[in-house]
């Protein structure tokens, strides 16, 4: 037996490396898989190379969490196996970060899974973790000084006042996946050249935990501004609606 992983990473000293596996019922079907994790990480990047063998003994189907601690969002490109089995996705993200954190995003695959005793339907997303899904594929506009970027922005309008951001994982679908894995990270091509990579789409993590907490700042007139370390959002107390108005990609 495995017991669950936590998909949020943490800043370790030194380099470490750990393995272990087992049998895990990931899909609900009554028929344990195999897992075997991997866990390579150091000062600022780390994360979990996973291998799953399915209860009906197909061939197994592998998975890379490795990414910098400093990143808000990141992506782990699935091969075309993956979209063979939705619930088995489901179960690993599940797994991963807890059923709790499962997320579905505008973007992710319609019908992806049925929900099991393993692996619930999954809630809408958070609006911070939406942002930052936007911001990865928002056209980059000229730069005008005072300001480093500038991009297009189209609010999501969310009920009631904002909600600390948490910790969030969802499935999106190909071919929309690549562009956010290249776009997520650049210049880095070891195993996301050609579309098979993503066929399947790729799983998205959005880890929260950096924000700390949600605390109001100041208002006027009918808004009210709400900030994290990293964040800011507003509230429309006329309308009864808030939006995320600024997440960076990275804890800065």
């Amino acid at each position: 037996m495995v017991s669950r992983a936590s998909g949020f990473p943490g800043v370790i000293g030194q380099w470490t490396r750990r393995r272990a596996g087992g049998a895990l019922d990931l899909d609900g079907d009554g028929k344990p898989e195999r897992l075997h994790y991997h866990w390579t990480g150091g000062s600022g990047f780390g994360g979990l190379q996973i291998s799953v063998r399915p209860g009906n003994d197909a061939a197994p189907l592998d998975m890379d969490l490795y990414g910098s601690f400093g990143a808000f969002l990141t992506a782990a490109p699935l091969a075309a196996a993956w979209g063979r089995a939705p619930t088995l996705v489901l179960g690993v993200l599940g797994w991963l970060f807890g059923p709790a954190a499962l997320r579905t995003l505008a973007y992710s695959p319609r019908g992806q899974a049925k929900p099991s005793s393993a692996t619930p339907r999954p809630a809408p997303a958070q609006g911070s973790f939406e942002w930052l899904v936007d911001w990865h594929l928002w056209p980059a506009l000229p730069r005008r000084a005072p300001f480093v970027e500038c991009r297009a922005f189209t609010p999501r309008w969310s009920p009631g006042p904002p909600v600390a951001p948490r910790t969030q994982a969802a499935w999106v679908a190909a071919p929309l996946a690549l562009r956010l894995v290249k776009a997520m990270r650049p210049g880095d091509t070891s195993g996301l050249s050609g579309s098979r990579r993503a066929a399947a789409g790729a799983l998205l993590a959005y880890y929260a935990g950096s924000h700390v907490a949600l605390r109001r700042a100041q208002t006027c007139g009918a808004w009210t501004l709400y900030v994290t370390r990293h964040g800011v959002a507003l509230y429309d107390h006329v309308a009864r609606r808030s939006f995320w108005a600024f997440l960076p990609t990275e804890v800065q």
